[in-house]
């Protein structure tokens, strides 16, 4: 039976109707909310001093002095991208490689091992972890939030274990919403286009509950077009629809503060799989409520607790159903002179159930246990300790875990920074991070459809793959209109899981290593370029199918231009260049390309918003990645895109 909650369902004036009838309390009013996003106003050097927390988990470290190669998509990126999804902002980021595989499928990683699946990029919304560890990964086309509420996007390249756990392997992707007090009125956004996304529109309300409460909804709609096939030149049969709903609370005082919030998504999508001759509809629902809570002491030192449930079905060619229950406690205690101690307790438990797989995909993997369920529980704490006053700073950290793959897991970091002068930062770092077996690799049988046939069945003794990383960066800003910011690394990989014969096994290791830059320029007030390089190479040791030296451009740069033609006309322009990519297991190979975006942006009124984007404009077409399960991809179509915004 299908969801009540399917798409067809679902119409945009249902999802409005259903806002005005519960936005029943208290509004405020427009004229009280500064729409005029602070960002914009801040020079290059104030940037630099953002404060950033998924490097240390805690309040008050600078961007400038992180002792990590990390980036923030701020509010002012967002707004001048032109980019309707999360999977497609992550294009901001110096080093990351976000390939398309079709309309709703992503592969997306920081120095190298990317794929549909990505097993080394840990993924948090709003502090939920969306990693599934089912196929080890992060499912792209459920990860969703209007556009405006995001409040920033902090991506940590490089290992994240010592604070995040397992799987934090090569980067983690913290996406954080905004505070509904900053959300409050109304707010209509819609857009129609060509060649890629058809429709978005998103309708969200804030109100107050009292002198400490507010809360948001909101209601969205997204339908996107297909893509081209790469194997015939005809649609490629990938077409698809998403409609989801949600709400925030936040209760604010002095030394507390509360967070409840809670989304919903369900999605109807084609698919296809022309490896295994395959075209079929899948229907996707999926929800989540989150709970936080903290408090700061005098000292300034907090607590925070936090719990969330989240729940997805996918009927696909695998159906699933996955439930998921985490809790985190983190204390931060600023009162011992010198030393910032963080330390905190989590406990997670997922159950996956595996229904009925369709037969295309039985040739491929088959789950002889219909329903497992895997827990993982551990503690972490790092210190963070000021040698020299506001010059040097050594951190040290672990992560201890216990999960029912691997067993007991440990990983250290140790990282300083050194900030000479104020427009001067060098950073160093030696961790070691894992990453722990999926579920299909631990209990699924994987199959060789392409004579003669070959079996792989899942290992249940298989050691969790392991990261020794040293990094390396620095951050230079001369001026308020200038700076550079350079990381390099060295990464040794070992006991990679690979789907040998006749059994998984950690018989593969790897070395990588790269460097990635970033530069931002301001000539004039009104003109600013960000630009980006990065270089990646990774050799792997394997006598096995999976080859993933190819997988990742060895070089990936842009250039994007934002220029207020007028106070209310702005001009913004991007350019991605990627260099071609090398797959063993297909007959495809992505060639080298150049996309070209452009949007122009009129304000007549501070609520009214006009725009206009054209994405991918350099050519009709082109191949962004290949899916490694299926053999081909999409071809992603060039597209126009018009939207309007009205904050009332």
């Amino acid at each position: 039976m299908a969801s009540p909650f399917s798409v067809r369902r679902i119409s945009v004036p249902m999802l409005m109707m259903l806002l005005l009838l519960t936005c029943n309390a208290s509004a405020v009013d427009p004229a009280e909310q500064d729409i005029t996003d602070d960002l914009f106003e801040m020079d290059i050097a104030d940037l630099m001093a953002m404060e950033v927390t998924s490097v240390t988990k805690s309040t008050g470290h600078a961007l400038r002095s992180s002792p990590a190669a990390v980036s923030v998509i701020t509010q002012r990126d967002i707004q001048r991208s032109g980019h309707q999804s999360i999977p497609e902002l992550l294009r901001l980021v110096p080093g990351m490689h976000v390939g398309r595989i079709s309309q709703s499928v992503w592969s997306i990683s920081a120095r190298g091992f990317n794929g549909r699946f990505n097993e080394n990029m840990l993924v948090l919304m709003d502090g939920r972890s969306v990693y599934t560890p089912l196929f080890a990964g992060v499912l792209w086309d459920v990860q969703d939030y209007v556009i405006d509420d995001l409040e920033r996007i902090e991506v940590i390249r490089g290992p994240g274990g010592s604070l995040w756990g397992a799987n934090a392997v090569n980067g983690v992707i913290n996406i954080t919403t905004k505070d509904s007090a900053d959300t409050q009125g109304w707010y209509f956004n819609t857009g129609l286009g060509y060649g890629d996304l058809q429709n978005s529109t998103a309708l969200r309300y804030g109100g107050r509950l009292n002198d400490t409460a507010t809360f948001r909804v909101y209601g969205k709609f997204d339908q996107y077009d297909d893509s081209i096939s790469q194997a015939t030149g005809n649609d490629y049969h990938d077409e698809w629809r998403r409609g989801s709903g949600g709400f925030r609370a936040d209760w604010d005082t002095e030394t507390d503060h509360l967070t409840i919030q809670g989304d919903l998504t369900s999605m109807d999508q084609h698919e296809s799989g022309d490896s295994i001759g395959y075209q079929g509809r899948n229907a996707v629902f999926v929800w989540n409520v989150l709970g936080r809570w903290s408090h700061t002491f005098e000292d300034r030192s907090e607590i925070m607790l936090q719990g969330y449930l989240d729940f997805s079905s996918r009927k696909t060619l695998l159906n699933t159903r996955r439930y998921n229950a985490d809790i985190e406690f983190r204390h931060t205690i600023r009162s011992i002179a010198s030393h910032e101690l963080v330390w905190g307790l989590n406990w997670r438990t997922t159950t996956d159930d595996v229904i009925n797989p369709h037969p295309a995909f039985a040739l491929v993997i088959q789950f002889p246990n219909d329903s497992d369920t895997f827990s993982q529980f551990g503690g972490y704490v790092q210190d963070t300790i000021e040698l020299v006053p506001n010059k040097l700073n050594l951190t040290l950290g672990t992560k201890l875990d216990y999960n029912d793959w691997t067993g007991a897991e440990i990983q250290p970091t140790i990282r300083i920074s050194y900030t000479p002068y104020d427009h001067h930062a060098f950073w160093a770092a030696v961790s070691r991070a894992v990453r722990t077996p999926s579920r299909s690799e631990d209990g699924g049988v994987l199959l060789d459809s392409v004579p003669p046939p070959m079996f792989a069945t899942g290992n249940p003794n298989l050691d969790a793959a392991e990261l020794l990383a040293i990094e390396w960066g620095y951050r230079f800003t001369p001026s308020s209109t200038f700076s550079v910011d350079i990381a390099g690394y060295i990464n040794r990989y070992d006991n990679l899981i690979i789907s040998n014969v006749p059994q998984y096994n950690n018989g593969m290791s790897a070395e990588g290593y790269g460097v990635e830059l970033g530069v931002v320029w301001q000539p004039i007030s009104t003109w600013r370029l960000i630009g980006s390089y990065s270089f990646h190479e990774l050799f792997t040791h394997a006598g096995s199918e999976d080859n993933y030296e190819g997988l990742t451009p060895r070089h990936i740069a842009s250039l994007r231009s934002e220029y207020n033609i007028t106070d209310d006309l702005e001009f913004n322009t991007a350019l991605y260049i990627h260099s071609d990519q090398y797959n063993p297991n297909t007959t495809v190979v992505p060639d080298s390309f150049i996309r070209v975006d452009a949007g122009l942006t009129w304000r007549p009124t501070e609520q009214l918003e006009l725009s206009i984007w054209g994405q991918n404009l350099s050519d009709n077409q082109h191949l962004e990645t290949v899916d490694r399960v299926f053999g081909t991809a999409g071809e992603i179509r060039r597209s126009v895109y018009s939207e309007l915004t009205w904050r009332f």
